[in-house]
Parts: structure tokens; C-alpha cells; sequence
């Protein structure tokens, strides 16, 4: 059966391009980077706290090649290695388990880059972070710069829903204290106006399903399947709600069907 995270960070072209980028063959630890007694402290050093504390907990090999990586950074003589040894540096963290300071690179590079790809990539890097940290001082950094960070994906790029469904998974994963439906409204509003996309729907179902609107996610997830039968997603989810619907029937043929398609 599929997961949380296996689901939140959706949006399907943007996820091709974090695969692509990150070679995402582990799963970031959900450590804590910031020890509880300097919480307070977090939103006056940032960034410089992170790297401080992150560095702190690798091993001494993982260590070697973070300031092998950044040495090489500092050495670069043009445009193109600096953006390359970024790369390298926010690929390493991210696999060592900190998409907080993997996010920041990407999103030096996408600073430099200012192209669609390279927001979405530092805005979901972000995004997996909101998910992946149990420290909210960490979940409340990457939250606001995943939302900068698709924003600007999305204004290069009106067109890509893609940006947009994410930004809103950003809003359900951390959502302001003082709009806490902030982010279901916003996948609302995204299905009203895109009725027959099949990532919404799913994103939909797959909030129902945690709500225990178990008819209303089928409701969501079969509108789904119509529009696109063997989506993986889709598939899953709907295992998932029969399962909690209790329908073994149904509940085994979906999980079938779930299995071939992530294989």
C-alpha cells in the first residue's frame, strides 16, 4: 500500500523532473536538525543554523564530501561549474537527508537559471522537506520558500497546473495557523476550474481517504479512473479506500492492479 509521502509531492511533470535531478533512490530521515533550546534562535541565523547543525550530525566520510563539494564550489572559475558544483552539493544533501539545505542550492541555481524547471525543482525540494522535518521551525523555512519558489515557476508558466497543485499541497502539508483550510480550498478551486485533471482528483481523494470521507474520495478517485484507467495513483488510492471501506472484493482487485503498476 502506498504511503503519505508516496503521494503529496504529485504534481507529475515536476516530480519527472526531480528524478531526474536528484536521483531519488532514498528517502530523506525525518531528523531533527535543530536541538529544542535553540529553537527561539532559528529565525535570526536561517540558513547558517542548518548548515551548522546539519554538518554536526553527518558522518565523518558524508562530511569529507559536502566540503570536498564546497571547496569545489569556491574554486569554480565560471557560471557554469559554480551551477554545476551546486548541483552536486544539493543532490548530496538532499541523499544525506536534509532537503532543507538541498532546496537552498537548488534554489541559488534557479536564482541564476530564473527558468520553470529550476523553481519547480528548488520549490518541491522545499516541499518534500515540509514533509519530511518533525521540527517546525524547519517545516515553517521550507514551507515559505517552496511557496516563493512555485510561485515563480508558475508565473513563468500559468499554463501548468502542475505548479499550482503543488503550491496548494504546500498549504494542506504546513497550513497557516490562521487559514488552516487554506490549501484544501485552493485544490477546490483548481477542480472547479480543471474538473477533468486527474492529479487534482487524486489529491482530493487522497485528502478524503485521510479524513475518513471514504465515499467522497471513491466519489473523486472513480471520476479519476474514468479519465485515465491505469494511473498509478489512482490505483493505489482506490485500494486504499476500499480497504478502509471494508469491500475485500474490490479492495484486492485494486491492490493487484496497484502492485503491477509500481513495479
Amino acid at each position: 500500500m502506498v504511503n503519505k509521502k508516496q503521494l503529496v509531492v504529485i504534481g507529475i511533470s515536476v516530480l519527472v523532473f526531480c528524478l531526474f535531478y536528484f536521483v531519488l533512490d532514498t528517502k530523506p530521515s525525518k531528523q531533527k536538525l535543530v536541538e529544542t533550546s535553540r529553537s527561539a534562535n532559528f529565525e535570526s541565523t536561517g540558513i547558517q543554523l542548518i548548515f551548522e547543525d546539519a554538518k554536526a550530525g553527518l558522518k565523518k566520510d558524508q562530511l569529507n564530501a559536502i566540503e570536498a563539494g564546497e571547496v569545489q564550489l569556491k574554486n569554480a572559475t565560471s557560471d557554469s561549474l559554480q551551477q554545476k558544483s551546486k548541483m552536486e552539493l544539493s543532490k548530496m544533501w538532499f541523499q544525506m537527508g536534509h532537503p532543507a539545505i538541498a532546496g537552498y542550492y537548488a534554489e541559488e541555481i534557479a536564482e541564476v537559471n530564473n527558468d520553470e524547471s529550476s523553481w519547480s525543482i528548488a520549490g518541491t525540494t522545499y516541499l518534500y522537506g515540509v514533509q519530511a522535518y518533525e521540527e517546525e521551525k524547519l517545516k515553517d523555512f521550507c514551507a515559505k520558500r517552496s511557496r516563493k519558489a512555485l510561485e515563480k515557476a508558475s508565473s513563468l508558466n500559468p499554463d501548468n497546473i502542475d505548479h499550482k497543485i503543488n503550491l496548494a499541497l504546500g498549504y494542506v502539508e504546513f497550513p497557516p495557523k490562521d487559514n488552516p483550510m487554506a490549501g484544501i480550498l485552493q485544490l477546490v478551486g483548481l477542480n472547479k476550474k480543471y474538473p477533468e485533471n486527474v492529479n487534482v482528483l487524486n489529491q482530493l481523494g487522497r485528502l478524503a481517504i485521510q479524513t475518513n470521507q471514504i465515499d467522497k474520495a471513491l466519489e473523486r478517485l472513480k471520476s479519476a479512473e474514468a479519465l485515465e484507467k491505469n494511473n498509478k495513483t489512482t490505483i493505489c488510492l482506490l485500494a486504499e479506500a476500499y480497504s478502509k471501506k471494508e469491500n475485500e472484493t474490490l479492495f484486492n482487485a485494486y491492490s493487484v492492479r496497484c502492485n503491477e503498476l509500481i513495479k
